[in-house]
């Protein structure tokens, strides 16, 4: 009986001989009534196993199998729960989110839940970014046990990855009180240091310097008070406070603090060393100690050679001082002492000699007086004859061969092309081969840079010249592992850049192929050499050739965080060039990418707290800040949609939720990523301007995407049927198309239709932005016809809202009848200029301007069919049509228009996929003139006749592919319904 109470008196009061025997008696019966329990849990338990090893092996449909089978016993008990939570798990990596979201909340509701089922469902919803709902389930279990700490410290990291700081903040205090736990109290001081920092976006900077920032100071004081101010990160917790106060006498106190051992005994928290000193250093410059500042940079120098910020902030130091003649002098004698003090002892760091090159440049700027351009010149020569055969040389002088005057240039190139004669007699005599010959190469870069290969004689010349010691060169790399560079690949480069410098100057398309067939010559031998990959990859899509240009970007391995900064050298042309599933693939993988990003970024952040890292916390946000608002994520997430509507016309897709892209206000605080560097390049070009090509490739790129993203709020508008959206659309529309316009440039500066919109500046940036809005300025393009669309769908919405008949419907049609009109108008000129530039060609000769303007000629043709397409479906069978007769009246004359606008893109269309097919008709003659131009830069046939074949084969089918979206949306416009 449950009420009977067995002691140790009752057991002695039945006598000891009978005590075992009724023991025994008690065990079989609860035995007989718990074991099966027993044993029902552990089946429960090893079934839950299974589940879990299944999700550990990535056999996420087998574990919802399995979780199936579970439930089917254990549902409603504990192991039930975790079951269920799991199977929610599997069904999210199963592509399965919205079954995963209904058990999610189905489990939300309930009042208590065990570990394992909290963790799982932690798990779920970190996979779908619901991070409120896992504060939701902690906040609601810590409640009913508020003294386990394990499920305080789950809330305090829920709270994190919903960045609510200052329930952080209060939770980590109520924490420290109840466990005691030293941890916890720097939670809460650094969860108000991220308030601060919250504030200060917010502009409430008044209230983080005031209030918040004092508060954690103080705190950190308590904290040593109490004796829990212990560890390194606590010290770095405390500077970094300090810092944001701006507090710096109080910053160089603490460290000398903790230098005299005051809050560890054996050892300071910051050890003696290059950190301590950078501290140092940082307080003596902000507190203007200069003096000291500059005694301290010369002791870090001779210590660290090669640290080039060092030198940057000696002289930085010396401006601010007030750098005088003698001190001066007195800098260019420490450069000179650490020169000969590396020369003595054997090594070579390039950090002193190129501080000396610097100080010169920095002359006019410390003391007034012009930079001694013969000096300079003769420094770099020194430079180069040092490390010239180093691959980094170039890259290094560069900067200074840009500071020199144009005639002080042409000296230069001389000194140059004199030194490169020596090399291999009295300059690097006693080298290797491999040596010589990049020292050689880098002369010619030198002299690139410089200008003296202007005319296309020279140009051509060199690149024979450049191809010919390729060939030598060669062999110097036979027993190079596959994945070392050759030393023959900057030949090869060099001869690529010189060759697609002639074709941008001159338009002369054999430049571009031989260039093709240089680099194919040249990945062969060197497969790894991710420089040849990429120019490989920007030549074949000059030339229209996207296969082997995609090829080799794949070899390249872009991935993670290269997807934000170099996959637009891809991504940007794979739509517009017709390669739609290679689009669909990068589009793909770069939304994923940022998807993860964004799901992981704030477990980083958790993390960075769990261990103490507290200075890496606010870098993780401001990273998480910078994917969030990545120009690259929105770009692709807004192409994308593009790519869906052209790819998939033939089912008339029509995005229905634009909630996944940026808004108008978020459109100007995106931060463009994109690594504009990551290509070498020798063209001679200032850097200023190279640093304006780079600001305006911004600029372009936001209004092309300002206006690409108007375009798909219409569209989503239009499936949604939401007229109040479509209302002035037109108006923003052109007004963004105008902007992007005004910031075209072409070669030269060339104006009229025969102005070739730049591609590649000679920097190397790419702009294909403003190659796609020159198009439309070279051809004449009307975005009216975009617009049109749009204003058709306006007047259909608004006048199926509110029905008309008779004069009254007539005259409300006028306006839809006027956009119709110039939709016709705009459609026969895109396939207009497209005939006319291309009608007298084949298609052996489409290269990457003929392609974009073929896809956005079909662009301003598909996209308003798409909104036929749409309106006709809503128009087909709405409700009420019998009963009212003004309903039936405008409904039939709103089909009219629409069938008209059908009719009248049904011939544009049918021009374009007749000049499509006329161009994919090659004639022989073109891939034999092509295979010519090839060989006359190398005897390699079989090569020069492969790389041949896949050009004409990437263009045919681009062509192609184009063909068969114009067919089938020519199909859709013209059937009956």
């Amino acid at each position: 009986s449950p009420h009977t109470s067995f002691t140790w008196c009752t057991i002695e009061s039945w006598g000891w001989p009978e005590w075992p025997g009724v023991l025994g008696a008690v065990v079989v019966v609860w035995g007989a009534l718990a074991v099966p329990q027993i044993l029902d849990v552990m089946a429960a338990r090893k079934k839950l196993a299974e589940i879990y090893t299944a999700i550990e092996d990535y056999r996420f449909a087998n574990a919802v199998q399995l979780a199936n089978q579970h439930l089917k016993k254990w549902k409603g008990t504990e192991e039930g729960d975790t079951a269920s939570a799991l199977k929610a798990l599997g069904l999210i990596k199963t592509d399965k989110a919205d079954a995963a979201g209904v058990i999610i909340d189905e489990m939300i509701e309930k009042e208590s839940l065990n570990e394992g089922c909290l963790q799982a469902l932690t798990a779920c919803c970190r996979e779908l970014g619901r991070f409120a709902d896992i504060v939701t389930l902690y906040d609601a279990h810590s409640k009913l046990e508020p003294k386990n700490e394990e499920l305080a410290c789950s809330l305090f990291m829920a709270l994190v990855r919903t960045k609510e700081y200052k329930r952080q903040q209060q939770l980590a205090t109520s924490m420290y009180k109840n466990f005691g736990n030293s941890v916890h109290y720097y939670w809460a001081v650094m969860s108000t240091v991220m308030q601060a920092h919250e504030m200060t976006a917010q502009g409430k900077g008044a209230l983080a310097t005031k209030v918040l920032l004092p508060l954690a100071e103080r705190m950190i004081s308590k904290a040593k008070t109490d004796g829990i101010f212990t560890g390194p990160e606590h010290l770095r917790l405390n500077l970094l406070i300090l810092e944001l106060l701006e507090n710096w006498e109080g910053y160089l106190d603490l460290l000398e603090r903790d230098q005299k051992m005051e809050f560890r005994k054996d050892r300071p928290l910051v050890p003696e060393g290059i950190e301590r000193q950078r501290m140092v250093l940082k307080c003596f410059i902000q507190t203007g100690k200069l003096t000291e500042a500059s005694e301290l940079l010369r002791t870090l120098i001779p210590a660290q050679p090669d640290e080039w910020s060092n030198y940057l902030g000696l002289f930085d130091v010396a401006k601010t001082i007030g750098c005088t003649a003698a001190a001066f002098a007195d800098l260019e004698t420490f450069v000179e002492a650490t020169i000969a003090q590396v020369e003595s002892a054997g090594s070579a760091p390039r950090g002193p000699y190129l501080a000396r090159m610097e100080l010169l440049v920095r002359k006019e700027d410390l003391v007034g007086e012009s930079c001694s351009h013969p000096d300079l010149r003769r420094h770099i020569l020194e430079y180069s004859t040092v490390f010239g055969s180093k691959l980094c040389c170039f890259s290094d002088v560069k900067p200074f061969v840009l500071r020199l005057r144009s005639d002080e240039r042409t000296a230069f190139a001389a000194d140059v092309a004199a030194q490169q004669a020596d090399v291999g007699v009295s300059i690097g005599a006693d080298e290797s081969p491999q040596k010589i010959a990049q020292r050689w190469v880098l002369g010619t870069q030198l002299q690139w840079l410089c200008g003296t290969f202007e005319s296309t004689a020279k140009r051509t010349a060199l690149v024979d010249e450049l191809l010919k010691r390729f060939d030598a060169a060669l062999p110097l790399g036979a027993d190079l592992k596959s994945t070392e560079w050759q030393f023959a690949d900057q030949y090869a480069l060099t001869a690529v850049h010189v060759l697609t410098a002639i074709y941008i100057d001159t338009g002369d398309l054999a430049a571009l192929h031989r260039a093709a067939f240089v680099l194919d010559r040249a990945i062969a031998s060197s497969v790894s050499n991710m420089q040849l990959r990429l120019l490989a990859s920007r030549v074949f899509t000059l030339l229209g050739a996207t296969q082997p240009a995609w090829a080799h970007w794949r070899k390249c391995d872009v991935k993670q965080i290269q997807l934000d900064s170099v996959a637009y050298l891809m991504a940007d042309h794979c739509m517009y060039l017709g390669a739609l599933s290679d689009a669909e693939e990068i589009f793909a993988e770069t939304l994923y990418f940022f998807k993860g990003t964004n799901r992981e970024m704030p477990e980083h952040v958790v993390n960075a707290y769990r261990h103490g890292s507290f200075h890496k916390v606010h870098e993780f946000q401001n990273f998480q800040q910078r994917i969030l608002l990545s120009l690259q994520s929105a770009t692709v997430a807004c192409e994308a949609e593009h790519l869906l509507m052209f790819k998939d016309c033939d089912s008339g897709y029509i995005p229905t939720s634009v909630v996944h892209l940026p808004t108008d206000d978020q459109l100007e605080r995106l931060s463009d990523n994109r690594d504009t560097d990551v290509m070498d390049t020798w063209n001679p070009i200032e850097q200023a301007d190279c640093d304006t090509v780079r600001e305006d490739g911004r600029v372009r790129s936001v209004a092309w995407l300002r206006m690409r993203l108007l375009h798909v709020r219409g569209m989503s508008a239009v499936a949604g049927q939401e007229a109040e959206t479509l209302v002035g659309l037109s108006a923003r529309l052109k007004a963004a198309f105008d902007t992007g316009v005004s910031l075209v440039r072409t070669v030269g500066g060339a104006e009229g239709p025969d102005a070739l919109p730049r591609t590649v500046y000679p920097s190397g940036v790419h702009a294909s932005r403003e190659a796609l809005f020159g198009q439309y300025v070279r051809f004449g393009l009307d975005v009216s016809a975009l617009c049109a669309g749009f204003d058709i769908a306006l007047a259909v919405l608004q006048l199926f809202g509110a029905p008309r008949r008779g004069s009254e419907l007539d005259e409300a049609c006028a306006p839809a009848r006027k956009s119709l009109a110039a939709l016709g108008a705009a459609a026969e000129q895109a396939v207009a200029a497209c005939k006319s530039h291309l009608g007298d060609r084949g298609g052996g000769t489409v290269l990457q301007n003929d392609l974009e303007l073929l896809f956005l000629a079909a662009e301003i043709l598909v996209h308003p069919a798409l909104i036929v397409r749409r309106l006709v479906d809503f128009l087909t069978m709405p409700k009420g049509l019998k009963e009212n007769k003004q309903l039936r009246q405008t409904r039939n004359a709103l089909l009219a228009l629409l069938g008209d606008t059908a009719t009248v893109l049904c011939a544009p269309l049918t021009e374009l996929s007749g000049l499509v097919t006329t161009l994919s008709q090659f004639e022989v003659g073109s891939s034999e003139g092509i295979l010519k131009e090839m060989q006359a830069v190398g005897d390699d046939e079989p090569r020069a006749r492969a790389t041949c074949a896949d050009i004409m084969k990437s263009r045919a089918f681009s062509l192609t592919t184009l063909k068969d979206t114009l067919t089938s949306m020519l199909t859709l416009v013209k059937s009956p319904e």
